[in-house]
C-alpha cells in the first residue's frame, strides 16, 4: 500500500494480482484521521497471466503501468516483462516464506523504468538490472536489491567465500566486519 496526505486525508492505493487469473489493479480513496476509509475502486485489467507463469512472482510497478513475472520453461526461467521475454536462466531463486508461498524478488525502479532480479547460474547468483548480469556470489541478501530515489543506482549485499559485501552499481565495498547471514539459512539468503 502506498500513500499520501491530501487535505489532512490520507491517500493509498493497492494492487492485487490473483495468481492464475486476471490482472487487476485497485486503488483506494482516503483515509480520515479516524482510520475510516472512503473507498473509490478502479479496475484495471494488465491482461492474463500465461500457464507458465511462476505462482506469486508477478509484481506491478510503482506507476502501476508496467507487469512483470517469471515464466517458466522446460530448460529454465525467464523475467517477463510487458510481454517482452528476457534471458533464460536455469533458475531464477524464489524466497522462502512460510505457508505464504516462495515468491520471486523482482524489483522495479521507484520511477518504474529499471527492472531488477536475482538469477543463478552454475551454483553462483547474479543480480541482473536492466537485463545486465552483474558478478557472481555465493548468496545474494534477501530483499536487498535496492534503487535510489531517482532509479539510477541500484545496491545490494553479496556474499563471496563467507565475506559480506554491498554492491553499488556493480562495484564492490570492502568487505563487512560483520556478517550477519554469509550463506546461513535458507530464509536471509536467495540462491
Amino acid at each position: 500500500m502506498t500513500g499520501s496526505i491530501v487535505n489532512g486525508l490520507k491517500r493509498c492505493s493497492v494492487a492485487l494480482v490473483p495468481s492464475g487469473a486476471f490482472i487487476l489493479a485497485l486503488s483506494m480513496g482516503t483515509v480520515a484521521d479516524d482510520s475510516s476509509v472512503k473507498l473509490a475502486v478502479t479496475e484495471i485489467s494488465l491482461g492474463k497471466l500465461p500457464s507458465n507463469a511462476v505462482k506469486y512472482s508477478t509484481v506491478i510497478s510503482p506507476d502501476g503501468k508496467h507487469l512483470a513475472y517469471v515464466a517458466k520453461d522446460p530448460n529454465g526461467k525467464r523475467v517477463v516483462v510487458d510481454g517482452v521475454e528476457g534471458k533464460l536462466y536455469p533458475d531464477i531463486p524464489e524466497v522462502p516464506l512460510s505457508e505464504a508461498g516462495r515468491p520471486v524478488e523482482i524489483k522495479f525502479s521507484p520511477d518504474s523504468t529499471r527492472v531488477a532480479y536475482v538469477a543463478s547460474r552454475d551454483k553462483q547468483c547474479f543480480v541482473v538490472v536492466g537485463g545486465v548480469e552483474g558478478k557472481p556470489y555465493d548468496y545474494i541478501k534477501v530483499g536487498g536489491i535496492i534503487f535510489s530515489e531517482d532509479g539510477k543506482r541500484v545496491a545490494y549485499v553479496g556474499t563471496r567465500d563467507g565475506k559480506e559485501r554491498v554492491v553499488v552499481d556493480g562495484a564492490e565495498g570492502k568487505p563487512l566486519a560483520t556478517s550477519g547471514f554469509a550463506g546461513k539459512g535458507p530464509s536471509r539468503r536467495t540462491c
